[in-house]
């Protein structure tokens, strides 16, 4: 019983702690790999997947690492008891300001499912409710990691999106303003 009045006591400082931006910083070792490109945390949902995850939600408590410049994509399950800007009734541009606030830069919002990009991956919508957001942004702090803000579910290792808009104008034959691209030929 003394135990989990302890425990009780730990997790409610930690709760108060953490607020919307008053994040508890570890030192800033780079997270050890358990095998080459993955981070520790929970498993990649499919085989098929090529997701790092950068969060360790059976950490006690709970950690999310991210590297200067990465850029990464992610979901949150914000409450409607949540603090701001991080609950379910924000706006979006209050939840972008305050990823901001955290660190991002870059920031895009998606608020629903419909508003996801085409290649967003699908197992990162599976079990989402009304409570759930998206985003994608660039990490613009020091490498860290650091406990993890409560809304963020899972955060992954993405592409930078200029990068991807330029691979898919190559593929299609254009520039990613729209031209045509033409290949010169010598002789």
């Amino acid at each position: 019983m003394k135990t989990s009045t302890t425990l009780g006591i730990v997790v409610g400082a930690v709760v108060v702690g953490v607020g919307a931006f008053a994040l508890t910083r570890k030192p800033s070792a780079e997270p050890t790999p358990s095998k080459p490109g993955i981070l520790p945390g929970p498993p990649v949902p499919s085989p098929s997947s090529k997701l790092v995850f950068v969060t360790n939600n059976t950490a006690v408590p709970p950690t999310v690492s991210f590297k200067k410049d990465q850029y990464y994509r992610g979901r949150m399950a914000l409450k409607f008891s949540g603090l701001s800007p991080f609950n379910a009734s924000a706006e979006e541009d209050s939840i972008l300001k305050g990823l901001v606030a955290l660190g991002f830069k870059e920031v895009r919002v998606y608020m629903k499912i419909s508003d996801l990009p085409s290649d967003w991956p699908s197992e990162t919508t599976l079990g989402s409710t009304s409570e759930t957001r998206w985003f994608q942004g660039q990490w613009s702090g020091q490498t860290e990691t650091m406990v993890n803000p409560l809304a963020f579910e899972m955060v992954w290792v993405t592409r930078s999106p200029a990068l991807v808009l330029a691979q898919a104008a190559k593929a299609a034959g254009t520039s990613s303003t729209g031209h045509h691209l033409q290949e010169v030929g010598c002789g």
